[in-house]
């Protein structure tokens, strides 16, 4: 798929991260699988650098939502963030794809409980797990899911209350959200460290070895999970990640 869609601002979900969507063509009808990204390009920018025009960016929204794609980003100081704040709304930009095998593995419906799929997602890397948690969770009730997710703060966690409901009202969700810096008052619900593979396996259990293992974070992160997976002798189809090279 190569179109132009519009592009509108949704708002501050974190702290210095933003929320905004694309509306597609109503004509364009290829839909997308949970985990893909797309590449977004401005078609006109009032700001430039060296650093381009164009980014990728995991989907967070669900295919029941198409032809919107909703997406979410921490903001720095490149030209193509500055633009996200200050086009108008309904700003056409450039949009291909989908890409990516992100995705959750076949067999889903017949996968067991002693079967888990386990997110681990570093800031922003919790994109991805939004869009497939938000489409399948619901569908495999019967599949444990864990997701973890490591932050700098509460300030800086992307859909916290969002995550807090996704786990209430579903059982197979099992849901660890630690931010790294101690603060006074921190939520019941929130654990202060560092997240590392063996607080991960801890948290699983016994079920760790038939897990199917997705990391999206910065590249470090992605690294040392990999590593610790692949030591734990998991098999390389278990295991899939999703770096995030640079919040620029």
């Amino acid at each position: 798929m190569e179109t132009v869609g519009l592009f509108s601002r949704t708002g501050f979900i974190a702290e210095r991260t933003l929320m905004f969507r694309i509306v597609l063509p109503s004509e364009i009808r290829e839909g997308f699988e949970p985990g893909q990204y797309v590449h977004i390009e401005w078609e006109s920018p009032e700001i430039t650098d060296e650093k381009g025009n164009g980014r990728d960016f995991s989907i967070a929204s669900t295919p029941e939502e198409w032809p919107v794609l909703s997406f979410a980003t921490r903001l720095t100081d490149s030209a193509f963030k500055a633009n996200l704040e200050r086009a108008p709304d309904r700003t056409p930009v450039k949009v291909s794809g989908p890409y990516g095998e992100f995705t959750l593995p076949s067999g889903m419906g017949t996968r067991k409980w002693n079967q888990p799929v386990v997110f681990i997602a570093g800031g922003i890397g919790i994109t991805p797990f939004r869009s497939i948690l938000r489409h399948y969770l619901g569908k495999y009730s019967s599949v444990p899911f864990f997701l973890f997710t490591t932050n700098r703060n509460v300030r800086s966690i992307p859909f916290l209350e969002e995550l807090r409901e996704m786990s209430k009202n579903n059982k197979n969700l099992f849901l660890e959200q630690i931010v790294s810096q101690p603060e006074p008052d921190l939520p019941h619900d929130l654990e202060t460290g560092i997240l590392t593979p063996d607080r991960m396996f801890e948290a699983i259990g016994e079920r760790a070895k038939n897990g199917d293992y997705y990391i999206a974070g910065t590249p470090s992160l992605v690294s040392s999970f990999t590593t610790a997976l692949h030591g734990a002798r998991l098999f390389p189809e278990q295991i899939h990640s999703d770096p995030f090279f640079g919040y620029i």
